[in-house]
């Protein structure tokens, strides 16, 4: 394993003083090394994390943030002044008892406290510093392997106590919002065919696509469990299936016929059944579908997976045109960090380009 360290420290310090149940740091993950069996990982909501890259104005880079899963923390900077901004699914947010906008960039300076609540009208929302978490660089990523236990800190989720370096950032904009990336309002989750589809029976397939599943509780980076009313789905045999490599969003049915979606941790290779996989342009907007959400899956080809993806990378390509810097009263700055700095925030009254 190759692993190099950090270079020595020269930026902010940022200490836990309360770790929500499933935050980690992660970046875009390390594609290219599933052969050795590590599968890509990294950020679970890729949009959300675009959004932070544009608000803090490092779009060719990729830092290393604290990913939040359904609750939050505290944070406490210990050194220095950290740039950063909350993006994601909106999350309650103070500091030092101040309410902070959601996507939109604040300052923390030594003493202050960032308190984060529980997540609304999502699952996943991302704490995104300038410069970056300083975290050793496993196989080419920062990001936490939490099966592999690598990357990130010590290769585990955050805990209460932990210190995290920031990587030094030259760029102090305060300020900056983004208008709201709109909600993805389609009634269904275009999905392609997977590997093992052809083992399930037209009859099933058509089944599985006509069905309404719900989000369960058994949720979390690895994967989302769904359930449904109606007999299991099953393949036509119950011959073994050969272990073969897994991509993410594969929808895998367990041996109780019951579908699994396999997101950013999955295992690098599996033996169930794979009736479909979401395509990659709709995993951000999946994996923010709260316990209890419906869920309906629409078959689609390759060419309108990959129209969908083109479509979703050119709008985040295009949002750096549309950030607004808000006038601030240079006498009174603290209240920045009360201020709603997101209605409205068009810039010349243009639209945006996925309206």
């Amino acid at each position: 394993m190759t692993t190099v360290t950090s270079q020595p420290h020269t930026g902010a310090i940022l200490r836990v003083n309360r770790a929500g149940p499933y935050s980690s740091v992660q970046d875009l993950g390390r594609p290219g090394y599933l052969s050795w069996g590590i599968t890509e990982g990294g950020v679970a909501d890729r949009i959300a994390y675009s959004e932070g890259l544009t608000l803090l104005g490092t779009p060719s880079v990729t830092p290393a943030c604290v990913e939040i899963f359904g609750m939050g923390g505290c944070y406490e900077v210990l050194e220095g002044s950290i740039q950063a901004c909350l993006t994601g699914a909106p999350i309650p947010a103070t500091l030092d008892g101040q309410e902070i906008s959601h996507r939109t960039t604040f300052a923390m300076t030594a003493g202050q406290v960032l308190d984060l609540g529980i997540i609304r009208g999502g699952n996943i929302s991302y704490l995104m510093v300038g410069g970056g978490i300083d975290v050793p660089m496993v196989f080419g990523a920062r990001s936490t392997h939490l099966r592999a236990s690598i990357g990130g800190h010590c290769g585990r989720n955050l805990r209460d106590g932990d210190v995290l370096h920031v990587m030094p950032d030259m760029s102090r904009n305060v300020g900056l919002t983004l208008p709201e990336f709109p909600v993805d309002r389609r009634d269904t989750t275009r999905v392609m065919l997977s590997a093992q589809s052809h083992l399930f029976s037209d009859e099933e397939r058509a089944r599985f696509f006509a069905t309404t599943f719900k989000i369960t509780h058994e949720l979390d980076r690895m994967g989302a469990r769904l359930s449904f009313d109606g007999a299991p789905f099953l393949p036509n045999s119950n011959a073994p299936i050969i272990s073969e490599s897994i991509v993410l969003g594969d929808i895998q049915l367990m041996g109780n016929g019951q579908p699994v979606v396999l997101l950013a941790d999955r295992q690098p290779t599996g033996g169930y059944p794979r009736i479909a996989c979401i395509v990659r342009a709709d995993v951000p907007s999946f994996v923010q579908k709260q316990p209890g959400s419906d869920v309906m899956f629409e078959l689609v080809d390759h060419t309108e997976s990959l129209t969908a993806l083109q479509a979703q990378e050119r709008a985040i390509a295009s949002r750096q045109k549309h950030l607004v810097q808000a006038t601030i009263d240079k006498e009174n700055l603290m209240n920045l960090n009360s201020t709603n700095l997101i209605s409205g925030a068009v810039a010349n009254g243009e639209h945006l380009p996925w309206e």
